[in-house]
């Protein structure tokens, strides 16, 4: 049996915190059940998932605690995300209810720190939120629990909602710094148990970062300024020095500016942080800063990286001073390609005939990279006097991105005129994949109603990606007639493009049919004459009819660290660096964690085995280098095909670098794939791109035209890049410590 030793279990803790109400037990138990509350509750243990919500609040509105024990009973009979989660805001509700709301209020605990779902979760958190009496009570047990990261933080923002004077020795006890910070170090271990008693282990319960950022913020009215800079000088935690330096700034402390200068003037700072940095100077200093900037931001690309050369373009080009601009026209044209680039960004908001022929010159660069950039400047800035020239470059050969770019271009130069439509329809049937997707969307951007037929022809492409592309041109004509080619095109698909297309029709219909072919079908034959697509605030009403039926099923889906897969065609990225042989956070103080490359093994076997039937897969491993499973595609859906797959997986090892870059083009090279799962444990550190700025930028333009949607996984770290990525491309991102 495990239990707490110096921690108490979340359920312990709570008895202990409310001993005080075993004084009613007595009364209560003699307290009879009022035949209205047990009629509700034998209605909604019938029906169960299939009962009326309204049945949930009725038992709510009794307010005693018979009704309060009913939907404790209610709960756990219940199996939708709905259900589960009305019953869940009904006992917040008892928070009031002086003989009811302890345990209540625990179950909405448990339920926020344990349910797998994440819909669940958030509820249970929010719901303590808003219990203004006891919630935070209980949320201060969440913080203080052995809970996941993610809860334990929501739950410590959520009590600095509700916090008064009176927590402050609470959040003091979150803000202090112990002599050295990692939790592991700083606890005896357990004793070993005596014979003839039960085994005690204690529940590991990891300082962080973050709890310790909003205790410090809850606690900034009585923090004095030497505090704040002891705390930026000792507290590695970006978030909490950036916190320290922004109280110091507001306070008019000049230690603020000089900090930030020591920091932004390090390669060794985070990236992020000397963009932070960077900004709170210019607050402070004001214009004077340009020179220093335009000085930093020309540095080699190992002492400036991207993320800090943009911040620093953006805030020159936000100064909107004459003498800045001038110089920052100097620059034009000149130096390596890092500074030419950070020219172009920097001087976006000044209008001179002089600069945009500066910029014309930069058509002939040689980087595809500063042609790229020297392109969407030209469109920007809607510059027709470059027309020619860019007319001239598509004229010569050259690969299919510098061929979608300048179609990009050229689309906002000629403004939809005729001619130039005619000649996108051309580039439409490129062999190329890009060219041809680019078209296309540059067609649908324009919304004409007569290219109907083109996009309807289109659909019928061998590639997902171009059949997307005329989708999503056809839903923009929001016609009668794009619905029906719609509905004809769906019973052909399968895997995300099929979800891709209900999803459209669902937007242009307002129909809840979801993948169901028939039904759309039957439903157009009776009524798709003559129907109109349905306005937008119709459709918001819509939304959230549809949103109880989704949480009303129960979901089978496949699932990758808690990321549902849903697509046909997927390929998932495995890190297999040698960090990933480092061990998670014990979960327990005296075992140790398991090993980064176990779990990851294990869940994307999982993955793999519950997959759809007709879903084709590959997996990319990376470290210094890459290998795929398949190397020349994603693998037909097989059981031997599956089997071999996870022996491949059981056959990884951690060792080498970590070479995102790589990874990420060479699932790109896979035309057919539509959906990525990517896992990483750490920043990239090999490979022909290590600037994550960069890898980001690039991973946008691979994916301009295609719209594969990128899931990421962060295992054991908190990934910057990784969140971009997913954030960029549709996906989800997960933190797993």
């Amino acid at each position: 049996m495990i239990q707490g030793s110096s921690r108490p279990s979340l359920a312990a803790a709570t008895l202990a915190a409310f001993v005080s109400l075993t004084a009613l037990g007595a009364v209560l138990a003699s307290t009879s059940v009022r035949p209205d509350v047990d009629e509700t509750k034998k209605e909604l243990l019938k029906l169960r998932d299939e009962a009326d919500s309204a049945l949930v609040s009725k038992l709510a509105d009794e307010a005693t605690r018979p009704a309060m024990q009913a939907l404790l009973e209610v709960y756990d009979a219940m199996a939708s995300i709905w259900m589960r989660r009305e019953v869940v805001r009904a006992l917040a509700r008892f928070d009031r209810v002086e003989d009811s709301f302890q345990p209540a209020l625990e179950k909405v605990m448990n339920v926020a720190t344990t349910a797998k779902e994440p819909e669940l979760r958030a509820a249970a958190l929010e719901s303590l939120g808003k219990a203004a009496q006891h919630g935070k009570t209980f949320l201060a047990l969440i913080v203080d629990s052995a809970a996941a990261d993610d809860i334990r933080v929501e739950a410590m923002r959520l009590h600095t909602k509700l916090g008064e004077a009176s927590d402050s020795d609470w959040y003091r006890s979150h803000y202090t710094r112990t002599p050295k910070e990692d939790a592991d170090t700083n606890r005896d271990k357990p004793k070993r148990p005596k014979k003839g008693e039960e085994e005690v282990k204690e529940l590991y319960v990891p300082r962080l970062a973050e709890i310790r950022r909003l205790a410090m913020e809850a606690l900034l009215p009585t923090l004095k300024d030497s505090d704040l800079i002891n705390d930026f000088r000792e507290d590695p935690s970006l978030t909490v020095q950036s916190v320290a330096l922004t109280e110091l700034h507001k306070r008019n402390n000049s230690v603020a500016g000089e900090f930030a200068r020591d920091l932004l003037d390090r390669v060794d700072t985070n990236d992020t942080m000397r963009a932070f940095c960077a900004e709170l100077i210019y607050k402070i200093d004001g214009v004077k800063v340009a020179g220093e900037f335009i000085d930093l931001a020309q540095k080699g690309v190992d002492q400036t990286k991207q993320v800090l050369r943009d911040k620093l373009a953006d805030l020159l080009a936000d100064m909107k001073d004459e003498k800045v601009d001038k110089k920052l026209l100097a620059l034009v044209g000149k130096g390596k390609s890092h500074e030419r680039a950070f020219a172009l960004r920097a001087t976006r908001n000044i209008e001179d005939p002089k600069l945009a022929e500066k910029i014309r010159k930069g058509l002939k660069d040689k980087e595809p990279q500063l042609l790229y950039a020297t392109l969407g400047a030209i469109a920007a800035r809607k510059d027709r006097e470059a027309l020619g020239e860019v007319e001239k470059l598509l004229e010569k050969p050259k690969d299919a991105a510098l061929t979608e770019a300048l179609l990009e271009t050229l689309s906002a130069l000629h403004d939809g005129n005729n001619e130039w439509v005619s000649r996108l329809q051309q580039f439409a049937d490129s062999q190329e994949l890009t060219v041809r997707n680019a078209a296309i969307y540059e067609l649908g951007r324009l919304g004409r109603r007569n290219l109907f037929e083109f996009f309807v022809k289109k659909l019928a492409d061998a590639n997902w990606s171009t059949r997307y592309a005329a989708a999503r041109a056809l839903e923009a004509l929001r016609t009668n007639e794009s619905i029906g080619a719609l509905i004809a095109r769906l019973p052909q698909e399968s895997g995300r493009v099929e979800i891709l297309v209900s999803d459209m029709l669902w937007r242009l219909t307002g129909k809840p049919f979801g993948k169901r072919t028939s039904a759309w079908t039957a439903w157009w034959e009776s009524e798709g004459a003559g129907f109109q697509p349905i306005d937008v605030k119709e459709f918001a009403m819509l939304q959230l009819e549809a949103e109880e039926r989704r949480l009303r099923q129960i979901s089978t889906t496949a699932e990758f660290f808690g990321i549902k897969i849903e697509s046909h065609r997927v390929i998932f990225i495995i890190d297999v660096s040698g960090s990933m042989a480092e061990l998670l956070r014990p979960r327990y103080f005296d075992e140790p964690g398991e090993s980064r490359m176990d779990v990851a093994k294990r869940e994307l076997g999982k993955a793999i085995e519950s997959l759809d039937p007709k879903a084709l897969f590959n997996i990319v491993q990376f470290s210094s280098g890459m290998d795929s499973w398949k190397p020349d595609g994603i693998a037909k859906p097989t059981t031997a095909a599956r089997a071999e797959a996870l022996e491949y997986v059981k056959r990884l090892g951690a060792g080498g670098g970590t070479n995102i870059y790589g990874a990420l083009q060479l699932a790109f090279e896979d035309l057919d794939v539509d959906t990525i799962v990517m896992l990483s444990d750490g920043e990239p550190s090999v490979g022909d791109v290590t600037d994550a700025g960069s890898i980001r930028q690039a991973v946008l333009e691979w994916n301009d035209t295609r719209g594969v949607k990128i899931d990421t996984v962060a295992l054991g770290n908190s990934l910057p890049l990784m969140k971009w990525i997913a954030e960029d491309n549709g996906g989800k991102y997960v933190e797993h410590n």
